[in-house]
C-alpha cells in the first residue's frame, strides 16, 4: 500500500509540474518545438500572442510557462541576453556568452527562423531561406535524397534542411 501511495503522489506532482521541452517529448521536435519556443518569447514580450499557424497549444503553454520562470529567477540582465540570443538563434550563429537567458533567446530565434521557412514569411527569414525549404520539402516528395552541396550560405543550408527533415512531417 505505502509503494502504491508513493507512486500516485509521484505521479501526481509530476504532472502537476509545468512541462519542459527537453524533458516533455512530445515538444522536441518540428512544429512543437517551435510552439514551445514561441511560447518563451511571448513571456519575454509581454506575453503577447505568437503563436504560429501550426501551433501545438501544449507546446506553447508550456514553453510561456518556462519563460515567465526564466524572466522571475532574478538575472537583471535576462531580457537583453535574451534579445541578443534571438538575434543569434535568427542569423543560425550562436555566441556561447549570456547564460541561459541568452540560450532561450537562441532557441526563440531558431524557432522564428523555422517558422519563417514553413511559412514563407521572408520578411523574417529572407527570400533565399524560404526558396531553400521549399527545395528541401519538394526533394523529399520527389523521393531525392537531398544535394545540400548547391547552398553557399549557411543560414539557407539550414534551411533547406529543415524543408527536407519535415517532408514526412507535413506533407502538402
Amino acid at each position: 500500500m505505502r509503494t502504491l501511495l508513493s507512486f500516485v503522489s509521484a505521479a501526481v506532482a509530476a504532472i502537476s509540474l509545468p512541462a519542459r521541452a527537453d524533458s516533455f517529448h512530445v515538444c522536441g521536435e518540428s512544429y512543437h518545438w517551435d510552439s514551445y519556443q514561441r511560447g518563451i518569447e511571448a513571456a519575454f514580450r509581454g506575453n503577447a500572442d505568437l503563436r504560429p499557424s501550426l501551433n501545438d497549444e501544449g507546446c506553447y503553454q508550456a514553453g510561456l510557462s518556462e519563460g515567465s520562470q526564466a524572466r522571475s529567477a532574478g538575472d537583471p540582465r535576462c531580457d537583453d541576453n535574451f534579445s541578443a540570443g534571438h538575434a543569434e538563434g535568427i542569423d543560425d550563429a550562436l555566441d556561447q556568452s549570456g547564460g541561459s537567458c541568452r540560450a532561450l533567446g537562441y532557441d526563440a530565434g531558431r524557432a522564428d527562423l523555422d517558422i519563417g521557412a514553413r511559412e514563407a514569411n521572408a520578411r523574417v527569414v529572407g527570400s533565399a531561406c524560404v526558396q531553400a525549404y521549399r527545395t528541401g520539402h519538394a526533394d523529399y516528395l520527389a523521393g531525392n535524397s537531398g544535394d545540400s552541396s548547391r547552398f553557399d550560405d549557411p543560414r539557407a543550408l539550414y534551411c533547406y534542411n529543415l524543408g527536407l527533415y519535415e517532408g514526412p512531417l507535413l506533407l502538402r
